[in-house]
């Protein structure tokens, strides 16, 4: 994908490598891009870092796009938008992401029909996923160098926050779980925890416990696949309609688990972000009258 800026007269005099650095590049990136020698000032390829820009220069720099998704006419549940990120919630059943040989209809393949007709021809980044079942925040970048910047090097660069409801009480109802994950043998799609997994840290605190269920704010400290849903099972409280470890459907048709807050700083602006998303209706349904009504009004939660 081809960048291109114009530099305005406030910013005349700074060099190449700080003018992408505010734009939101990290330094990793700016040197991967000056190495393959596709960032260019008026047209002539740029060599040094400290290169000086001047008013209305042309910088532009190729960043490698990732594979092309099809656009889709779809419902997209838009909770904040600017000209760097989108954030939208995923409702229960839908996937992120296009499976290879399957014409499903998927939340990437609804933001880039979103993108392509309400802004620019744009290509959605994804920064992070969640499971098929599980519902809410979902952080998606417009462009490739912003996602670069918020996932460089494997390490989420936002925070966040999900509401769980589990069978039974955790004990102690705030901690920690610090149990390594790995794959479960003989599954391609269950994990579970094990001494030869990979570490997986969450850290979660009990907001309100009613009859056999209780409300957990779960913040995941490493992003494992299904890393909340395991925890929560090995400790002996899975979570509500999680069959796969442990949980019934006897009142929820999924597991009961919801993205519902994201903290960050803005890869572009540095301001501080902060995302919510309101809590599903399956979900609802679970919770008593009284903790739900807390929930809405931020009383329970965080704020």
């Amino acid at each position: 994908m081809k960048i291109e800026y114009k530099v305005p007269k406030t910013l005349a005099g700074i060099s190449v490598r700080a003018f992408l650095v505010q734009k939101g590049f990290s330094v990793h990136l700016w040197r991967r891009l000056k190495n393959s020698g596709t960032t260019c000032v008026n047209g002539n390829v740029v060599i040094a870092a400290l290169t000086k820009l001047e008013a209305d220069d042309i910088l532009t720099c190729e960043i490698p796009e990732s594979t092309s998704i099809p656009p889709i006419k779809g419902t997209l549940e838009i909770l904040y938008e600017d000209d760097a990120l989108l954030f939208v919630n995923k409702p229960a059943g839908q996937l992120v992401h296009p499976l290879a040989h399957s014409s499903e209809e998927t939340l990437l393949n609804y933001a880039a029909y979103h993108l392509h007709t309400d802004t620019q021809d744009l290509i959605p980044h994804p920064v992070h996923r969640l499971d098929r079942n599980t519902t809410g925040i979902v952080m998606i970048a417009k462009l490739p160098h912003v996602q670069h910047v918020l996932s460089e090097n494997g390490a989420p660069r936002f925070h966040r926050r999900y509401l769980a409801i589990l069978e039974g009480t955790p004990n102690p109802a705030n901690g920690t779980i610090n149990a390594p994950i790995g794959r479960k043998p003989g599954s391609i799609i269950e994990r579970c925890v094990a001494d030869t997994g990979k570490s997986a840290v969450t850290d979660y605190k009990t907001i309100a416990a009613w009859d056999d269920y209780s409300l957990v704010e779960a913040a995941p400290v490493t992003g494992r696949t299904h890393q909340i849903r395991v925890h929560f099972s090995h400790i002996g409280c899975p979570l509500a309609g999680d069959d796969l470890y442990g949980g019934s459907r006897e009142h929820i048709q999924r597991q009961a688990l919801h993205a519902y807050l994201m903290e960050l700083t803005h890869p572009v602006t540095r301001q501080p972000l902060r995302i919510t998303a309101p809590v599903p209706p399956d979900f609802e349904k679970l919770l008593p009258a009284d903790i739900l009504q807390q929930i809405k009004t931020c009383s329970l939660i965080r704020k």
